[in-house]
Formats: C-alpha cells, structure tokens, sequence
C-alpha cells in the first residue's frame, strides 16, 4: 500500500508559480516608494528573501506536480502523501 515517486521539475516549469508568488508577496508587503503591488521582484528579494518567495512557489506548483506524478504512475492515494523537496537549485531567472 505505500509507493515512492521521485518528480524532478525543471525550473523553467516553475517560472509561472514564481511569477504568481512575486505577484502575491508585492500584494501584501509595504515598501516606501512602491505603490502596493508593484514591487519588483530584485526588491521582493531584499525585503523578504529569496528562499520565501521559492519557498511559496514550490508550495503553489507541488498539488499540480503530485497529482501529473500519480496519473503517470497510474496511482490512487489511499492518504495524505509524505512529500519532501530533497534538491533545489535556483536558476535565478528573475
């Protein structure tokens, strides 16, 4: 009854959950001389770090991932899956 996937993600894959996650960061952050919203990503870095905004992309790609992951494997989840992200390399396409 268990299995164990191993997905690897290009990074280019998560260009559009990084996009989304610099996008929802600059919604909620203040910073003097940028109107909500419409803070660059170089300065989202600077505030709140890049392992955040990595961080809330993985978080927001990884349910896609896992579900392309079961479907190629012909797998039905019986629970909850364990999921751990044992390698990221950023390519820092920002």
């Amino acid at each position: 009854t268990r299995a164990k996937l191993t997905v690897e993600v290009p990074f280019e894959e998560l260009k559009p959950s990084l996009d989304a996650a610099y996008k929802a960061i600059a919604q909620q952050i203040n910073v003097p001389g940028f109107r909500r919203g419409k803070v660059p990503p170089m300065v989202i870095d600077r505030q709140v770090g890049r392992g955040a905004v990595l961080d809330q992309a993985i978080n927001d790609a990884l349910p896609k991932k896992y579900v392309e992951a079961l479907q190629e494997n012909s797998l039905e989840p019986l629970a909850q899956p364990e999921i751990e992200v044992t390698r990221l390399e950023d390519n820092d396409l920002v």
